[in-house]
């Protein structure tokens, strides 16, 4: 193994994903941490658009494999790295903890963000540490995105940004104006906001092929876009 890492001066874990590319590549989101050695043990649990990505796989990183730590996945998605070093140090320096490889099903947003931190000392004593997802600017404006994939046959993944945290409510309605299926209602913070349709109405039927309305009414505004189901 390498010399051991030099202590941080802060404990810090940040989520890196790459882009990955068309439906079937992979996406690698690493696990980089910056740590004192305080730190013992973290667990992590992340979040995702189902219809997008799912999680294949956990890998060890190199700073873990360094400090004679181990890494395992008790869930999909879930990551519960820990030193077992013979000196007594904790997670000290600075490196990739993991790696969770998620495969991609379809063109669209991922959204691979950390969802859950828990981080232990070598007493098992709760640790508190800076946690941070991909790095992105509070939206300009409100808005709804494109529906992707459009025309669709399943899953269908709605995204939307809002600019100011306040009440929202989305729901796919017919070309009636008939309410189909909510999506999402109640208070809202600022930022990218994920969602999906599964193509089922409110009683959990398929909805028939044809266009449809997607509204998103927010203290902004309204914002519509149109989405097309076909068999």
């Amino acid at each position: 193994p390498r010399p051991a890492e030099a202590a941080a001066v802060t404990d810090e874990i940040k989520l890196q994903p790459d882009g990955g590319g068309a439906p079937g590549s992979v996406i690698q989101a690493r696990l980089h941490w910056t740590g004192t050695g305080v730190v013992h043990g973290v667990s992590v649990r992340l979040k995702w658009n189902p219809t997008v990505v799912e999680p294949v796989s956990v890998s060890p990183g190199g700073l873990l494999g360094d400090l004679g730590g181990i890494a395992f996945s008790p869930a999909p998605g879930a990551v519960d790295a820990a030193s077992l070093g013979a000196d007594g140090a904790g997670l000290r320096g600075e490196g990739d903890l993991a790696t969770v490889a998620f495969r991609r099903l379809a063109a669209g947003d991922a959204g691979i963000a950390l969802d859950a931190v828990q981080a232990r000392d070598g007493r098992n004593h709760a640790v508190e540490i800076g946690a941070l997802g991909q790095s992105q600017p509070a939206p300009l404006s409100s808005g709804l995105d494109a529906v992707s994939p459009n025309p669709s046959r399943g899953p269908a993944a709605v995204s939307y940004e809002l600019a100011r945290p306040g009440m929202v409510d989305l729901a796919i309605y017919s070309v009636e104006g008939r309410r189909v299926r909510s999506l999402d209602s109640g208070t809202r913070g600022v930022g990218r906001h994920l969602s999906a349709w599964d193509g089922r109405d409110a009683r959990g039927e398929p909805a028939a092929p044809g266009v449809y309305f997607l509204r998103l009414l927010t203290a902004d505004g309204v914002f519509r876009r149109t989405l097309t189901r076909v068999r």
